[in-house]
């Protein structure tokens, strides 16, 4: 048999630490931002959730995905592009 992928791993863990009763806290991208402030990654992804209403819209990430504010200085890096090419905007 072949080794589990990461994200098999990650869906085992998940459903042993729900199994013993231990809550899963998942942290919005502001949140994630605040706690690891030397990050530009988080920095930017929270800086596009807060653009798009905070989570307001249950499918955020379609809606950065699909961002259209071309002047914004953060449109080449924002997050949930799918497969870009690198050097490529948008």
């Amino acid at each position: 048999m072949s080794d589990p992928t990461p994200l098999e791993r990650a869906q085992q863990k998940s459903r042993e630490m729900r199994a013993a009763g231990i809550a899963i806290e998942r942290l919005d991208p502001l949140e994630k931002a605040r706690a690891n402030p030397a990050s530009l990654r988080l920095a930017v992804n929270a800086k596009c959730f807060d653009c798009v209403g905070r989570g307001e819209d249950p499918n955020w990430r379609g809606e950065v995905r699909n961002c259209q504010l071309t002047e914004c200085g953060l449109y080449p890096v924002r997050p949930f592009r799918g497969n870009v090419e690198p050097g490529a905007v948008g």
